[in-house]
């Protein structure tokens, strides 16, 4: 099958795509497509005839783009039509959410693209399709943010596949980086999340992951308390409510590159974040600092 790219004016008036929400100041539109495959850790749906939407690659690294593209190229997409995966995702007007068990991507690329009040017609009385490794507090809190928008009993199909096809689905257009924290920030505005802690200065720890830890992780925390009046807080600990709760009133942020600094976007008077690298800076922080008006040290 030849993958054609196509542009987002091609990909509207395409006949296997219906542009539910049109495109407007306030939010990008929603797609409902007839049938195709959705590869869920990239959130990019293909259509049956191998069309891909060129905007939905405007996030991606290049060299992923072109890997991705050059994988499509070399498999016989008919072939994942397995009769199992049919059964489970072929439902009419299920919407596909999908997710990522990462925390960053979860947050700002997964929830970013959730757009309610719009969403609240399509949701009614349908299933969202969601990664069967999507953690449960990831889902536990998709699902209060559903709630606080009046859904109330959504059906999640989970599913163990990143690569599946659908129809008749609804699937939600990829806004930009700037417009997902926007986003986001509107979404969990509704949440209630209790008593909010004076916690200015915040020390992230990173003391459960596998990869760019501080050696002396200890005596930096021990340091910060100290000299700094620091509050030193592990998210792997916390609910995602208990992290937006620790970080919502923090104004200086300081931690090594990883998913715990995302609750920065959860702060209402952020002035620094510090991001510690091992090696190569990456910008997804300094994008949500200038989004907050912060300043970002890398």
């Amino acid at each position: 099958m030849n993958i054609k790219v196509l542009s987002i004016e091609e990909w509207n008036s395409h006949p296997a795509v219906e542009v539910s929400f049109p495109e407007n100041k306030k939010g990008t539109p929603m797609y409902r497509l007839e049938a195709g495959w959705y590869h869920g850790g990239l959130g990019l749906p293909i259509l049956s005839d191998g069309s891909v939407c060129i905007d939905a690659f405007r996030w991606l690294h290049r060299t992923k783009h072109i890997q991705f593209l050059e994988t499509l190229k070399s498999i016989e997409l008919p072939y994942l039509d397995n009769a199992k995966i049919t059964e489970i995702i072929q439902k009419k007007d299920c919407l596909i959410f999908y997710g990522s068990h990462v925390y960053y991507h979860f947050i700002v690329d997964c929830l970013g693209t959730l757009q309610i009040p719009p969403l609240s017609s399509v949701l009614l009385n349908r299933s969202i399709v969601i990664s069967k490794n999507l953690p449960p507090k990831y889902k536990k809190f998709l699902l209060e943010i559903l709630q606080a928008y009046g859904c109330e009993e959504p059906n999640f199909i989970p599913t163990a596949f990143m690569f599946f096809p659908f129809k008749d689905s609804f699937i939600q257009a990829q806004p930009s980086n700037a417009e997902k924290i926007d986003n986001v920030q509107h979404l969990v505005s509704k949440i209630d999340i209790g008593p909010i802690p004076d916690s200015l200065r915040i020390f992230v720890l990173r003391s459960q992951t596998q990869k760019r830890n501080l050696l002396n992780e200890r005596e930096l925390a021990s340091m910060l308390i100290k000299g700094f009046g620091f509050l030193v807080v592990d998210p792997s600990k916390l609910s995602i409510k208990g992290q937006m709760r620790c970080f919502k009133n923090a104004n200086i942020i300081v931690g090594v590159h990883g998913g715990g600094l995302t609750n920065a976007l959860f702060a209402n008077n952020l002035q620094v974040l510090v991001g510690m690298f091992n090696s190569k800076t990456r910008s997804y922080y300094s994008l949500i600092s200038k989004q907050l008006g912060a300043k970002h040290f890398a």
